[in-house]
């Protein structure tokens, strides 16, 4: 997978997980505005599978819908508010790589199997030579 590819699909995992979170301060919202009774309570609790690890989420036609400016209502990163590009180049750059380090670990790989290589041949060879050496 190419650099471009893994950061599209990080991208769009990145707005999966706002376009959660966004409904998740919606149920909130909600469960709150209702005074947080406990029917409401009892009637979220019965709606999760609570220890199982599911998480329902609501179609998407009963979804709010969101505006362009949240970071939950663009699939697309190019229209992601200028905090959220910002603080995605930082989280980016932390844990970007120089790129002199990693042709420099292409060359030391490559040479280790060209080694590695060589010395396989040569005990190959020299198996060969001692089993038919009559």
């Amino acid at each position: 997978m190419s650099d471009f590819d893994s950061l599209a699909e990080l991208r769009r995992q990145r707005a999966l997980v706002h376009e959660h979170l966004a409904w998740l301060d919606q149920q909130i919202a909600a469960a709150e505005e209702s005074g947080g009774s406990a029917s409401t309570l009892s009637s979220v609790a019965a709606n999760e599978s609570i220890g199982s690890g599911a998480v329902k989420m609501p179609d998407a036609a009963s979804r709010a819908p969101t505006t362009s400016h949240s970071p939950a209502g663009s699939a697309d990163p190019r229209e992601l508010p200028p905090e959220a590009a910002v603080e995605a180049e930082a989280i980016i750059e932390q844990y970007r790589r120089p790129s002199g380090d990693v042709a420099r670990d292409v060359r030391s790989g490559c040479l280790l199997y060209f080694t590695l290589g060589f010395v396989l041949l040569g005990l190959v060879i020299g198996l060969l030579y001692l089993a038919f050496r009559h």
